[in-house]
């Protein structure tokens, strides 16, 4: 039946599976949320409907997202009024979930990372996810490469006196 339908007739399909599902556990934001899952590829869709373990990740990466988003509705007047490093703490704090949503291991190293951007940049990351997306993606990059090339750390002691080291 899916496959027959029209592309706009397979949204319509999967957004009405996806919608009760999200509804039992999500239900003030079932419809933001679904919404937003459909802007998801159709294939990727129909794996979320048979496996609920992927669509419990959608749905709270989704809900993260939200709650970035609300919470960056009242930042012109906000950020307007604070001191630049009451700025970075606030846009810290807007950005740290959007980037914990994809990148949890990392999240507090990338938003510490990207907190040294202007903060007129911050507020376009804010509002432009896929401008966040690259920004969050050259900073992984940046990452793996520091991991890469970083040598491996010794242990040093001040020593007096010689004696026998142990493994650090």
């Amino acid at each position: 039946m899916l496959a027959s339908a029209s592309p706009r007739e397979q949204k319509q399909i999967l957004g009405e599976r996806l919608f009760p599902l999200i509804q039992a556990t999500h239900p003030d934001q079932a419809g933001k949320i679904t919404g937003m899952l459909l802007d998801i590829d159709n294939t990727e869709l129909l794996h979320l409907l048979k496996s609920r373990g992927a669509l419990a990740t959608k749905i709270q990466e989704a809900v993260s997202i939200l709650r970035a988003h609300s919470a960056t509705a009242p930042q012109h007047s906000v950020l307007a009024s604070a001191s630049p490093r009451e700025q970075k703490q606030i846009l810290g704090e807007r950005l740290f979930p959007l980037i914990q949503a994809t990148h949890p291991d990392h999240a507090g190293k990338i938003t510490g990372m990207l907190l040294d951007i202007d903060n007129t940049e911050l507020m376009h990351l804010l509002e432009s996810r896929e401008a966040l997306a690259a920004k969050i993606q050259e900073a992984v990059s940046v990452l793996r490469a520091h991991t890469a090339t970083a040598p491996r750390r010794r242990c040093q002691l001040p020593l007096k006196e010689p004696v026998l080291r142990t493994p650090c």
